[in-house]
């Protein structure tokens, strides 16, 4: 009975969390990285939306569903292998594009991610060397603290053990 009572009280609990919001986006997912080439060439290779399952993480494809030159709207599909369940399949669209500088895109998958790559021009001592600061960030758009406190420190133990996000681009240029 107490055991009973006990995974109630849980179950309660877990579907308040799901239903309690944050008010932004969740950051799942922050890296960066000093590129030795300039802002043109690094946004050329990582807006090629082609290039993006050699540096992240289980991405089999990542392939243009329109014959439309990429802009705001554009529709992509990914393919993701998740090891507890295959491979599955998510609609992505491009939500920002300002060449050079910055790409967003969406998915509706039950995650929700936002993911946003900005590219600068660094100052500093290396800059000659390193001329160019990527950032990537993906969000979650699910704002519940379930997804907070207990999905989100998951999927960040997950990707510390990975390699840098950025090996791609650093074995390309």
């Amino acid at each position: 009975m107490i055991i009973k009572l006990l995974v109630a009280a849980i179950a309660i609990i877990l579907g308040a969390l799901t239903q309690y919001e944050m008010e932004e986006d969740i950051l799942l997912i922050e890296k960066k990285a000093a590129l030795s080439v300039n802002r043109i060439k690094a946004f050329q290779l990582l807006s090629d939306m082609s290039n993006y399952k050699h540096w992240f993480p289980g991405v089999v494809d990542f392939e243009a569903v329109d014959n439309m030159n990429i802009a705001l709207g554009k529709h992509y599909r990914e393919h993701q292998h998740w090891f507890f369940y295959g491979t599955l399949e998510y609609s992505y669209v491009i939500t920002g594009y300002e060449s050079p500088r910055y790409i967003s895109f969406v998915s509706n998958s039950w995650w929700q991610p936002r993911i946003e790559i900005v590219l600068e021009r660094r100052d500093g001592s290396d800059k000659a060397m390193y001329p160019t600061s990527v950032t990537y960030r993906m969000f979650t758009r699910r704002k519940s603290f379930f997804v907070n406190y207990i999905l989100v420190p998951l999927t960040q133990l997950s990707h510390s053990s990975k390699p840098n996000l950025f090996h791609f681009i650093f074995a390309v240029i």
